[in-house]
């Protein structure tokens, strides 16, 4: 079997192709990581450039604070078909808790905190 063949080497190609590929976090990308860096500072990484590879797919933020949390942003038009739920329970067998963002939500600031807030209850420490 080559070593392009081999299963075990499959993220490692596919993390290589991803960026070599990539030019960088697009417009609702980039909107998505000042918000977050705005609300959590320090918090999230954007990771949709090959950084991080779970199950074949490439979530496009992650936690950087020993959560296990990640962030998958949806285009509107490029998404449109997908079941989200189906994308999260990609990387559940890796322990990650996913929540999806929609571009049209990127509109309302607040609804992304609150969203996120909600959604990861349970997994951020209580103070």
């Amino acid at each position: 079997m080559s070593g392009d063949n081999n299963p075990s080497k499959r993220p490692e190609i596919r993390r290589k192709i991803l960026k070599a590929l990539y030019a960088g976090p697009n417009k609702a990308e980039q909107a998505l990581q000042r918000i977050l860096d705005r609300w959590f500072p320090g918090e999230w990484k954007f990771v949709g450039n090959g950084d991080l590879i779970l199950g074949g797919k490439c979530p496009d933020f992650m936690n950087v604070n020993g959560k296990k949390m990640l962030i998958e942003l949806y285009g509107d038009f490029w998404h449109r078909n997908d079941d989200p739920v189906i994308r999260c329970k990609v990387f559940e067998p890796y322990g990650y808790e996913t929540i999806v963002i929609w571009e049209h939500e990127l509109k309302s600031e607040n609804l992304i905190v609150q969203k996120i807030n909600k959604d990861f209850r349970s997994l951020v420490p209580h103070v």
